[in-house]
């Protein structure tokens, strides 16, 4: 599997909004899974790690971080729900 350069974005981006002196933090795909002890992949793993980066970058937010991740997210339903309590921008 080749890396699809989510995090190398992600870092780039963070980098950029310290730069103009943002309060940001950026959640990966992975190391979010080693941090929860998550390595389920099935849909039911997967919706649990999306799920808890969700909860924990709306908390971010309110608090005023621009919160920047950088995961695989197969499911638009997960993605609608974000979308309805916050404001992402997604790159695909």
């Amino acid at each position: 599997m080749t890396d699809a350069g989510k995090t190398t974005l992600a870092v780039a981006l963070k980098r950029a909004l310290k730069l103009q002196g943002l309060p940001v933090v950026h959640f990966d795909g992975e190391e979010l899974r080693a941090l929860m002890d998550n390595y389920d992949f099935t849909e039911a793993g997967r919706r649990r790690n999306i799920t808890t980066v969700q909860a924990l970058a709306t908390k971010l937010h309110a608090e005023g971080v621009v919160v920047v991740t950088s995961f695989v997210s197969p499911y638009r339903q997960l993605r609608k729900i974000l979308e309805a309590g916050a404001q992402p921008v997604e790159v695909r």
